[in-house]
């Protein structure tokens, strides 16, 4: 009962080399090898990739460290002028030369 031009998607591929054969092992060292490569690509980039999440963070907490001392310097520089001007104009003794310097 069998028919030569009928095949069975189910049956096994034509015959197999033993077990222990180099041929056998060739493309399992062969999976091995790439596997390992790809393990340690991704390990790389793994690093890399923390690596740069640090960095982002750092650059980040620096630069809201810059504008918080930018608000708080531009705070205490309008607030010395201001003080300046003030005592200024508040604490100088009245003039009362009545001659005109050009005189």
């Amino acid at each position: 009962m069998t028919d030569p031009e009928f095949s069975s998607p189910f049956a096994a591929p034509g015959p197999q080399a033993p077990a222990g054969e180099p041929a056998a092992d060739a493309p399992l060292a062969e999976i091995e090898r790439k596997l390992a490569a790809a393990l340690a690509e991704a390990e790389k980039l793994r690093e890399d990739w923390l690596r740069a999440k640090a960095d982002t963070e750092n650059v980040r907490r620096r630069a809201t460290e810059d504008v918080a001392k930018a608000h708080r310097f531009g705070i205490e520089g309008f607030a010395f002028d201001m003080n300046v001007a003030c005592s200024s104009a508040t604490c100088s003794p009245p003039t009362v030369n009545t001659r005109s310097p050009c005189a």
